[in-house]
Order: structure tokens, then C-alpha cells, then sequence
């Protein structure tokens, strides 16, 4: 999503570590979840339940596109979309929805890096396959970089389908040209590709002289209700709705630069990044901008990387 990842930090990947060589040292930075130098990431699709062979190929064919976004030449990896589809998900017990933990699959082994999901975000839950915590989905989101080799086989690692409150066919939604859709495509395939929230980077933090006290979390709630189309019965007024918004707009990711390579900033200057959540601006204290349904002018809705993104994926991968 705009804003969602499921990043670890090195000291809660408990269950992680136990497939370490013996003797294996603690794994700090982004050697975690790089891909290969020059990686092609082998990307699959799960059709949903209930959607036409054809009307499912039109939104992969829009979704491609959008993905190729990041296919330029400063881009050390590439995506393939040469990898069979799998089917519906089928599930073992009558009424489980399909992404929960009862969901199976039929499909024959196939290799693939990437799995995603069009199905659409309303009521969806999975459980973590690495940390065991039963997670709830609202907004698409992704597994950063290579984490998406550690989900169950048939267990997707991103999750693009149409915001619940969108009503028609599958492909006329990514077909639209709305900007906030694309943003999120092409957003959750920066993550796919190892990239974090720029926002959240300890190096643009301290340049831009940001903290968690630096936001105003009841406006970031009411921006995400109002112009992205999440339920206000997924983010409720609550200790869990405090904690998503601060972990993911608020506080440095993870904290610790050695987590990542990230790219370097000068002192006083802007985030101009796809990486970046859109309402990050709007949610600063510093900026009296009040949203309503029809406001929120003032986000900066990128729907391509930037030479900024490029220069974080090279930052990594050179």
C-alpha cells in the first residue's frame, strides 16, 4: 500500500533464525531481504473467486504496466511475468475466507518469487508465516524484497485487489487511470524490489529534523478514510490504529541505519519519492491543511518512481 510493509525487526526475527546455518551470526541490514545483484524477480498472479479468465488477464495486463514502471536501465532487477497464474483459492472448512491460514492450494509446484493477490480488500486476514501474528488487511501491501520467499507456497506476499469500497469489474479498476491506484501499484512494487518508506529512513529523518512527535495522527487516520477508501471500521479510534500510524508514518525504519542503504540527504531538503506516502506531508504538524472528502489537494501523488527511487535501488544493490 501507500503505506504498508511488514518489515522485521533483526531482534524479533526469532523464528527466522532458526533456519541459520550453526554458528551463524546475527543478520543486521538489508542483507536480510536483498535480492541477488541483477535478480529477475518471477512474479505470479492468484486470480480471485468469481472473476472471468479474461477480465482477470485485463488487470494483470494493466498492472504489468504499471509494475514496468521500474524497468529502466538505473534499475539493477527486474520483474518477469513469465510464471504460471494460480487459480482461486481453495479453502478446507466451509465459510473460512480464503486468505486465512485454512486456505489450501491444488496447483502444481511452479517456481515464483512474487505472489500477488487481486482479490478485494474487505475482510481479509492472513497469518504470518514468519512471526505467527494473525494480521488483518485493509490497504494493498507487500513483503520488502526477498521476505517474499519466506511466505507459504500459494500464500500471496502482495496484496493489490480494489479498496473495499470500490464496486465494478476487476480490471476496469486498474485500468482507470486513477492516480491514487496507480501510486499504490507502482509503491508496493518498489517494496517488492527491497525499498522501504523514504519517510521513515533514519538518514532523511534527522536531515529534515522529523520525530513521531512531529505528526498530527488523527489527521493521517482521517486521510486515509476521506481520500484512499479505507473503512473507519478498520481504523478505528484505538490503541491499534495509534500504533499502525505511528509505526508507519511516524517513526524511523526500524530505526537503525544499518537496517538498510539508504540513500544520503542533504540537510533541509525534500522527500521526493513514490516510496514515500502520499499524506506524509499533509500529516505534518507544520502543515494546518484539514481534510475533507473532497481536500487533501495539497498530497503529492506520484504515480512513477522518481531519479530519487533510482538512486535508493542503487544505493542498495551496487
Amino acid at each position: 500500500m501507500t503505506c504498508c510493509t511488514r518489515a522485521r525487526l533483526p531482534q524479533a526475527r526469532t523464528t527466522a533464525r532458526s533456519a541459520s546455518p550453526q554458528g551463524a551470526g546475527e543478520i543486521m541490514g538489508t542483507w536480510d531481504f536483498k535480492w541477488p545483484e541483477g535478480a529477475e524477480l518471477r512474479v505470479a498472479f492468484q486470480r480471485p473467486p468469481g472473476v472471468s479468465t479474461t477480465e482477470f488477464t485485463d488487470a494483470k495486463t494493466a498492472i504489468i504496466a504499471l509494475a514496468q514502471r521500474w524497468h529502466q536501465s538505473r534499475n539493477p532487477l527486474r520483474f518477469s511475468f513469465d510464471t504460471p497464474d494460480f487459480g482461486p483459492p481453495e479453502f478446507k472448512q466451509q465459510g473460512k475466507h480464503p486468505q486465512n491460514r485454512t486456505s489450501t492450494t491444488s496447483e502444481a509446484w511452479r517456481e515464483y518469487d512474487i505472489l500477488i493477490s487481486l482479490e478485494p480488500i474487505k475482510g481479509l486476514t492472513r497469518t504470518d508465516t514468519i512471526g505467527g501474528k494473525t494480521e488483518h488487511i485493509f490497504m494493498p501491501q507487500s513483503e520488502v524484497g526477498s521476505y517474499a520467499r519466506r511466505i507459504d507456497f500459494g500464500t500471496p506476499s502482495m496484496y493489490l485487489g480494489p479498496m473495499s469500497g470500490y464496486v465494478g469489474k476487476l480490471d476496469a479498476y486498474y485500468e482507470s487511470g486513477d492516480a491514487i491506484m496507480e501510486m499504490m501499484v507502482v509503491h508496493e512494487f518498489g517494496h517488492a524490489l527491497g525499498l522501504g518508506h523514504e519517510h521513515q529512513s533514519p538518514l532523511a529523518r534527522a536531515a529534515l529534523g522529523l520525530s513521531k512527535a512531529s505528526y498530527d495522527f488523527d489527521k493521517a487516520r482521517e486521510i486515509l478514510i476521506n481520500r484512499f477508501g479505507v473503512a473507519p471500521t478498520d481504523l478505528p479510534k484505538s490503541p491499534e490504529t495509534a500504533e499502525f500510524l505511528e509505526a508507519h508514518l511516524g517513526l524511523p525504519w526500524p530505526g537503525n541505519p544499518r537496517f538498510s542503504d539508504w540513500r544520503a540527504y542533504a540537510r533541509g531538503s525534500n522527500i521526493n519519492s513514490i516510496m514515500s506516502v502520499a499524506y506524509h506531508d499533509c500529516a505534518l504538524l507544520t502543515n494546518p491543511h484539514h481534510c475533507t472528502s473532497t481536500g487533501c489537494t495539497v498530497m503529492q501523488i506520484l504515480t512513477y518512481p522518481t531519479t530519487e527511487d533510482f538512486d535508493a535501488l542503487r544505493a542498495m544493490y551496487s
